[in-house]
């Protein structure tokens, strides 16, 4: 029993952690603040249409995937300035390639969001 309540108070610990690690997201990028506001706009606008509860949760899931790649991308750029500030060639391939990933998710998003306002 104590050693619950113990890892309870250290996952209790990690949340002003993972909220700071937003609020930088969002007030230090702009491309990350942006897709926040258009989640946000399509969930809501969604949310008040009649359409099958299945699209409202695949755009809620797109909407979470877009965000988590875009905070990973953001993060990994900014390690890999911090780390090796010069232009390294492998640098900008592993930038390149978060960029990719952050693209492709944005356009499953902008999919999954097509395809619910079409319904």
């Amino acid at each position: 029993m104590k050693k619950n309540i113990v890892k309870a108070k250290k996952v209790l610990k990690s949340f002003p952690h993972a909220f700071r690690g937003l609020h930088h997201a969002f007030w230090g990028g702009l491309n990350f603040r942006l897709m926040v506001y258009a989640a946000i706009a399509a969930i809501i606008v969604l949310g008040s249409k009649p359409i099958p509860s299945s699209y409202k949760i695949a755009l809620v899931l797109a909407s979470a995937l877009l965000l988590i790649v875009e905070l990973m991308n953001t993060a990994i750029e900014k390690a890999m300035d911090l780390l090796l500030p010069a232009e390294l060639e492998e640098i900008k391939h592993i930038k390149d390639m978060m960029a990719g990933a952050a693209l492709i998710a944005s356009v499953c998003w902008l999919i999954v969001a097509l395809y619910a306002f079409a319904a």
